[in-house]
């Protein structure tokens, strides 16, 4: 009986042995395993850290092969896309991004001048606060309006400043009326350069794709009326036989409406005559554009209006300003103030 007893001891105390063993080795795998997390968790920090740098140096290096601007010059445009991210709570990788869209759409030569690019930017991310904080949208709103109306990039600084009081037309038009930035761009890419070559001033032309869009005539289809339209009243001597004859007998001349020296909505009063006319209507300005004709006559007074109160305001300031007083967009900023923080860190890493 004692020797079984014993053999039970040493049984007992093998168990023992085994368990502490195994508890040791455990012991040891966890403290690795912690170890090993320890050591992802600070690799993924570091990681997050940089990110911001990694992205922002990235955007840098394609805005300098894209334009050849290098040294300083590149310096101080990465220095205004920070400095504007943190003013505006957005991205400086995104405001880079920005930055290639106005010069691979207006003219890569603006690069040359930071306070230029740096004036765009900012006109940019205003804007953005509108169209819910999306800078490429915002970008290719101002860029079109550019574009179309051939506005000049030879000195960059007042192309900004024309930049700036297009998007204030812009968005007080878009406060004013019912077509909105992305309806107002559509609108302009079909308009634009025909309303600038006819003497449409960008306000006049704002008003009236307001007044078409209130019609039903919205986006690029408000564009295209408009150009129809413009087209139509500056044909003059080369109007149809009947038009012609029609417009004779109503007293309308032909030339006093092909007239761009004379405001648009005065030409557009003087058809009031044969509005109610619908056969002549559509000889004159045919069947699939009368609709659109009609609107604008009878929008005439509106438009003049619409065009003094979009004329000359702050509109885009001072709705972002309404804007960025959101606990969210304090937030944003807080956040892009970090992450500058975090791009001065890498900066200094690569110094190291």
């Amino acid at each position: 009986m004692g020797k079984i007893t014993d053999k039970v001891k040493d049984i007992g105390k093998a168990a023992d042995d085994a368990t502490k063993s195994f508890g040791d080795c455990y012991k040891a795998l966890l403290s690795v395993s912690l170890a090993a997390e320890g050591l992802s968790t600070l690799e993924q920090g570091f990681k997050d850290i940089i990110a911001p740098g990694v992205t922002l140096n990235s955007q840098m290096a394609e805005l300098s092969a894209i334009t050849g601007v290098t040294g300083e010059g590149l310096k101080a445009i990465e220095t205004a896309a920070r400095e504007t991210a943190k003013t505006f709570g957005t991205d400086a990788s995104a405001n880079v991004e920005s930055y290639k869209l106005v010069l691979s759409q207006l003219d890569p030569e603006i690069a040359k001048n930071a306070e230029a690019m740096k004036m765009m930017g900012e006109h940019i991310n205003v804007l953005s606060k509108q169209m819910g904080g999306d800078t490429v949208a915002a970008t290719n709103v101002l860029t079109t309006s550019m574009n179309q109306f051939g506005i000049s990039t030879e000195s960059p600084i007042e192309a900004a400043q024309t930049m700036g009081e297009m998007m204030n037309t812009m968005s007080s038009a878009a406060q004013a009326g019912s077509a909105e930035l992305p309806q107002i761009q559509s609108a302009l890419e079909q308009v634009g350069m025909v309303a600038k070559t006819t003497g449409l001033s960008f306000e006049e032309t704002n008003a009236q794709i307001q007044i078409l869009d209130k019609a039903g005539k919205k986006g690029s289809e408000g564009g295209v009326a408009l150009r129809n339209v413009l087209t139509t009243l500056s044909e003059g001597r080369f109007t149809s036989k009947l038009a012609a004859e029609g417009l004779k007998n109503a007293g309308i001349s032909l030339t006093y409406l092909a007239d761009t020296s004379i405001p648009l909505t005065d030409r557009l009063k003087t058809l009031r005559k044969i509005q109610g006319d619908t056969a002549l209507m559509t000889k004159v300005f045919g069947k699939e554009n009368m609709a659109a004709a009609i609107a604008m006559i009878n929008g005439a007074d509106e438009a003049e209006n619409l065009t003094q109160q979009i004329t000359g305001t702050n509109s885009a300031m001072d709705q972002a300003e309404i804007i960025m007083g959101s606990y969210a967009e304090k937030m944003a900023r807080t956040k892009a103030w970090w992450d500058d923080l975090k791009r001065k860190f890498k900066n200094h890493l690569k110094q190291i």
